[in-house]
């Protein structure tokens, strides 16, 4: 029971959120349900919280048009964590993604070029059975002539 109230809290804070950024953006109800594909009248019950079961597809959405970090609501010791780490990659690092991914193409390629292979003897295989049918069916048919 505690843990819905509190996805209750968190699922109104971000729609408070959404709604207070939408605002700043000057943005309609009209046209931001055009951009969530939403009804207007389905958003309007979303922004004014009378739809109880919010949809995570929409909240998701909502918040990914208007730039808003989600991590914070859903789980603010990971955004505040976050914030300290430093991502920055250096040139070993690229050295070596640029490497790998020479790597992944040589492979893409040649398991392409297998499967293309491959594609030609299933055709050549299906091609061969077509023959041997139409060959039963003549062989079947002169038997039933004579």
């Amino acid at each position: 029971m505690e843990e819905e109230e509190e996805k209750q809290g968190i699922e109104y804070d971000i729609v408070r959120e959404i709604k207070r950024i939408r605002e700043l953006k000057q943005i309609s109800q009209k046209d931001f349900a055009e951009q969530l594909g939403e009804p207007l009248r389905t958003y309007i019950h979303f922004e004014s919280n009378k739809n109880k079961k919010v949809s995570a597809d929409t909240l998701f959405k909502a918040t990914e048009i208007l730039g808003i970090d989600i991590i914070r609501y859903i789980k603010p010791e990971l955004y505040e964590a976050g914030k300290d780490i430093n991502f920055e990659v250096g040139a070993d690092d690229m050295v070596t993604l640029i490497k790998s991914n020479r790597e992944l193409s040589e492979q893409v390629k040649y398991l392409a070029g297998t499967v293309e292979a491959m594609q030609k003897q299933l055709n050549t295989i299906e091609s061969l059975e077509l023959i041997l049918q139409m060959a039963r069916q003549y062989k079947a048919s002169s038997a039933d002539q004579n």
